[in-house]
């Protein structure tokens, strides 16, 4: 087993090691990884129209075919088979509609890819070689807006929402203190009557000792009132 080395691949000296018949000491022979590969498609300029960046043996080859000018399957052959490692693929913008989409088919299914602009070249990933189509796409907003306009939405509500609690508490404080007041009202009301019924037992006290008071002194000026008659008499 080689140790890695970054950015190389590590082979053994290509020998017999079937007839080996003395002791040998062998160093492991380290090669960089072949990072790109490009499609034989004419681009402007002299440059690839196609690119796909990867680790690749010296050996491996890149493959496109391209159908009505917007299918493309990707394949590339290596010595031992087909590599089916992931991959990034560049495509000129040049090349590219104004307004377009790349959908990534695999097993019968259909995605749009996330792209990414590097100078020239639109980039996206695939897990493995194999096939995409670019569409053109209608101009339209794009996808940041709505995500822009899906936040401030959520903002608004959620501002409503704590506006809505807070008026429900102070109304329900509103109404606490409003019944507070009313029962304060009510006790005052009900101290203001036992208050009156105290104080009328006491003038009714009060009358009949007036009205005691008043016989007596009466009754004190009758017999001088008999007095005077009897010695007019």
């Amino acid at each position: 087993m080689l140790p890695e080395k970054e950015g190389c691949y590590g082979q053994w000296p290509d020998m017999d090691y079937e007839h080996v018949t003395e002791s040998r000491v062998l160093a492991a022979e380290y090669t960089k990884w072949i990072t790109a590969l490009s499609a034989d498609v004419p681009g402007p300029e002299g440059q690839a129209a196609m690119l796909v960046e990867g680790r690749f043996y010296p050996g491996d080859q890149l493959e496109v075919t391209v159908e009505q000018g917007e299918y493309y399957h990707l394949q590339i052959r290596t010595l031992e088979g087909f590599y089916d490692q992931p991959v990034s693929v560049r495509l000129q913008r040049d090349l590219l509609p104004e307004h377009y989409e790349i959908r990534l088919q695999r097993e019968g299914e259909s995605a749009v890819a996330e792209t990414r602009t590097m100078g020239r070249y639109v980039v996206f990933d695939l897990e493995c070689p194999g096939d995409f189509r670019v569409v053109k796409a209608s101009p339209g907003i794009p996808a940041g807006y709505f995500v822009m306009g899906g936040g401030i939405i959520l903002l608004v509500l959620l501002f409503v929402v704590c506006r809505l609690i807070k008026c429900g508490k102070s109304r329900r404080m509103a109404g606490t203190a409003g019944q507070q007041a009313t029962e304060e009202a009510q006790a005052s009301a009900s101290e203001g009557e036992m208050a009156e019924e105290s104080q009328t037992p006491a003038s009714e006290g009060e009358m009949a000792e007036e009205a005691q008071t008043l016989s007596a002194s009466q009754a004190l000026e009758n017999p001088r009132k008999s007095d005077t008659s009897r010695e007019a008499e």
